[in-house]
């Protein structure tokens, strides 16, 4: 009987580390592995982050406190130019900084300057352009 109990106490030990380890992220203990390019020194760009304005987009804050922000969308030919700043309480609405006013089926250059304070206080300002396409959108 007891060779039956130390055999079942295995078996129930081999069947709880193989769930356990299952159960991990798809990445590792630390988070899942994610494998998408940089643009940018803070988050990813989320275009169309609501899916009911494609001339939209997000540049997420990647756990940043950011100050000072500005935005600016550089005008094709003929085009107006959108410039812009946005406030802290739109950076926390938004988780990140919001980009309206994209030219559709275009890929837009957009400027973004901004004070990036981390998780010791220590300040950055950083000025950046990003390179978002928008797509064609259709009225009917």
């Amino acid at each position: 009987m007891n060779k039956f109990k130390t055999i079942a106490a295995v078996c129930a030990v081999a069947c709880m580390t193989l769930t356990a380890q299952s159960a991990l992220a798809a990445g590792g203990a630390s988070g899942p592995a994610v494998k998408y390019a940089k643009q940018g020194q803070i988050g990813e760009v989320i275009t169309n982050p609501y899916r009911i304005a494609p001339l939209t987009a997000i540049i997420r804050s990647g756990g940043y406190q950011l100050a000072n922000v500005k935005v600016r969308i550089v005008p094709k030919a003929n085009g107006t130019e959108v410039k812009y700043e946005v406030d802290r309480s739109e950076l926390l609405t938004h988780g990140g900084i919001p980009v309206f006013g994209l030219y559709p089926d275009y890929v837009n250059t957009v400027e973004v300057s901004y004070t990036r304070i981390d998780a010791k206080g220590e300040k950055k300002d950083i000025s950046e352009t990003y390179k978002l396409y928008a797509p064609p959108v259709y009225t009917e």
